[in-house]
């Protein structure tokens, strides 16, 4: 019951984690949550489950694709590419490409966009997270997710995008790596946000057009 209390906004993370709590109850964990520190006779067993119980939480944290931060690990590949805090235009391809490419062999959905699109709102959790540029610089992932959103308030991205779609003259739907899958994501993800009349409005409408060619 506890476990499904707790996962519950997250029916597939909550079936996934229901068999290790329902019957392979962590003990050790238990007594120390009821009774507070507790001394145990078998030193070594006892590190070993407690090291298992965790193990099993954050596997299911790390790889799940339905908890939502997961989707801003394509930051760190972005980071490992970009060695500086700002991004220039000769960066935009690099963090097309991290966006396209997506993370853990996934295309990204428009949930790292709504993510973006929330991230004051989400501004403390965001902040939590640190990324490390260098022995003494480092970031987090409220700066990357402003960092980003600038990029994509740049016409210079959408004329990018543009460019790539006239190269494509296939459309393997919901195919990994798929670019025509991965601009209708954006465009729809963006489209509304910017104002009327506006240049980035004119350049989603361009590539509502061109994706019409693949349907």
């Amino acid at each position: 019951m506890k476990a499904e209390k707790v996962f519950s906004t997250n029916r597939a993370l909550w079936l996934s984690m229901y068999p290790y709590f329902a019957f392979e109850a962590p003990i050790f964990r238990n007594k120390i949550t009821h009774n507070g520190l507790w001394d145990p006779d078998d030193i070594k067993n006892f590190a070993n489950e407690l090291i298992y119980d965790l193990f099993a939480i954050i596997s299911a944290i790390k790889f799940t694709p339905k908890l939502p931060y997961n989707q801003l690990g394509v930051i760190l590949s972005l980071r490992q590419e970009i060695k500086k805090l700002e991004l220039s235009y000769e960066d935009y391809s690099t963090v097309l490409f991290s966006l396209f490419s997506g993370n853990q062999g996934r295309n990204l959905g428009k949930e790292i966009f709504d993510i973006l699109k929330r991230r004051e709102e989400k501004k403390e959790v965001l902040e939590f997270y640190s990324i490390p540029i260098s022995e003494f610089v480092s970031t987090n992932l409220y700066e990357e997710c402003c960092r980003l959103t600038r990029v994509i308030y740049d016409e210079k991205l959408w004329e990018l995008i543009i460019k790539q779609l006239s190269s494509i003259t296939k459309h393997e739907p919901d195919k990994p790596y798929d670019f025509v899958d991965f601009a209708e994501t954006i465009v729809n993800s963006y489209i509304g946000e910017f104002e009327k009349d506006s240049r980035l409005k004119e350049k989603c409408i361009l590539i509502k057009k061109e994706l019409k060619k693949f349907y």
